[in-house]
């Protein structure tokens, strides 16, 4: 069997590369470049936060854990964002800090970030703190 030149070319472009180093290249200095960029981005999308009401008042999973979901919470208004350019530049973020979190192998605690309540306080979506285990107990 005679096969062409190109046949065999599309052949070991295939087979022969190993998807995940094909498919990402980039140096820690580009995810980093690339990380501080969405956060400008998210952080220019979200702005002030400003609000007037709790009910304009929302959280959204921002960051990515290396054991799965969230490492925070961001606090917006949807009075004034995009909530769908924030909830795809939050996805772009998060997919792109767990790709650099599997590159540098990082480990994580594993526990589970909590979605925090958050409100309208003096005109700004703010989260709400948690009180101490010991605060919370009844008397």
């Amino acid at each position: 069997m005679n096969y062409s030149p190109i046949a065999l070319l599309i052949a070991v472009a295939c087979v022969g590369i190993p998807r995940s180093e094909a498919a990402d290249e980039r140096t820690l200095d580009q995810y980093r470049s690339e990380l501080q960029g969405l956060r400008s981005e998210i952080q220019g999308i979200v702005g002030d936060a400003a609000c007037t009401h709790d009910s304009e008042c929302k959280a959204i999973g921002y960051g990515s854990k290396p054991c799965g979901g969230p490492s925070s919470y961001l606090p917006y208004s949807v009075k004034n964002t995009d909530v769908p350019l924030l909830e795809g530049k939050v996805q772009q973020f998060n997919a792109l800090q767990r790709a650099y979190q599997g590159k540098l192998q990082i480990a994580s605690d594993c526990m589970v970030v909590s979605k925090p309540v958050v409100t309208c306080e003096q005109q700004r979506c703010t989260k709400v703190p948690k009180r101490p285990r010991a605060a919370q107990r009844e008397p």
